[in-house]
């Protein structure tokens, strides 16, 4: 059985973060200490980032019935997500460079699919990009921005009737 409309968008979305692989077209580089880590949820404890990392949690939204037809309703969807970015420095290029290079790099590749289409199909109708914050965090300096974005999204569901 397929997943809920809204898991297979977040999970496309997780999908754009996890394709930044390889030498990146914005530097001619790969990412350093190690390769790009994606996750799912909130900020971890401090100790336990890896980095560089982007993480991908759900912080709202809502969901309207458009229309209805027989046992089909139509839903109109707003999902708000924060994408969080972690960057260290590296031997030469500090932890700022990283994280300008990490967001960047994120958001040309959101751009670039900006219907995140899963199996040739488009998943969104549009979204908005909020606003960045940017911090220095832990007892070894990392660079972090979180990135708001919101999906808007239509999805036609075959309502059950349950016992």
């Amino acid at each position: 059985m397929a997943e809920p409309y809204p898991v297979r968008v977040f999970q496309a979305l997780m999908a754009v973060g996890a394709s930044l692989t390889g030498t990146r077209p914005g530097w001619g580089g790969p990412y350093l200490p190690a390769a790009l880590t994606v996750f799912e949820g909130s900020r971890p404890a401090d100790a336990n980032i890896p980095v560089p990392a982007l993480a991908f949690e759900e912080i709202g939204g809502e969901s309207k019935i458009e229309g209805s037809v027989g046992g089909m309703v139509s839903v109109r969807h707003r999902m708000e997500v924060r994408v969080t970015g972690y960057a260290a420095a590296t031997s030469g290029i500090g932890g700022e460079v990283w994280r300008l290079r990490l967001w960047d790099d994120f958001m040309t590749a959101f751009y670039a699919s900006d219907k995140l289409y899963t199996g040739g199909v488009e998943l969104i109708s549009s979204f908005d990009v909020g606003p960045r914050e940017t911090a220095i965090r832990g007892a070894a300096p990392r660079s972090e921005f979180e990135q708001r974005l919101t999906l808007h999204f239509f999805e036609s569901k075959t309502l059950q009737a349950t016992p």
